[in-house]
């Protein structure tokens, strides 16, 4: 009988002695390796208004496809950057409004998506299009959207 409890006691040991390992593995794996990861950048608030007359920090024409919409309301950052008054409400018109454009680039020139992590390729894009038999208005929409992610971009701390 002795015999038969130190071995349930070792065996107990152990599976207590694997699980605290286990949970420190995980705990070290999601702290230290893959938190970075999965950290959603902070975003760099506007301090102040942007006024186009007198900063011209963006083009005319992204300024005159962003001034009339609310959700695209631009501003400064404490660094001098242009940025989105609420990024996130910007990246969502901005794709609605640049829809033809960017659903092409996922169709035709082999794109991955547009996403909130994943558009930094989408900057850049406007070649593609003419390069892949894309019409002069998905064109435009593709350079009024990068001129768009490059905004975006400035608006977070951190991007994927």
């Amino acid at each position: 009988m002795k015999k038969a409890m130190k071995i349930v006691k070792g065996v107990v040991l152990a599976l207590v002695l694997f699980v605290i390992a286990f949970v420190v593995f995980i705990l070290w794996s999601w702290f230290g390796v893959l938190r970075g990861y999965y950290n959603v950048p902070n975003d760099n608030k506007y301090v102040v208004e942007y006024d186009h007359a007198s900063m011209q920090l963006v083009s005319d024409e992204v300024y005159n496809f962003c001034k009339d919409e609310k959700k695209l309301q631009l501003g400064v950052n404490d660094e001098g950057q242009i940025v989105f008054q609420h990024p996130y409400k910007a990246f969502g018109r901005a794709k609605k409004l640049t829809k033809e454009g960017w659903k092409f680039l996922d169709k035709e020139c082999g794109y991955k998506h547009l996403s909130r992590t994943y558009y930094l390729a989408y900057i850049d894009a406007a070649d593609d299009v003419i390069n892949n038999g894309g019409t002069e208005a998905q064109a435009n929409d593709v350079k009024m959207l990068g001129d768009i992610l490059k905004i975006y971009k400035n608006s977070w701390n951190k991007w994927r």
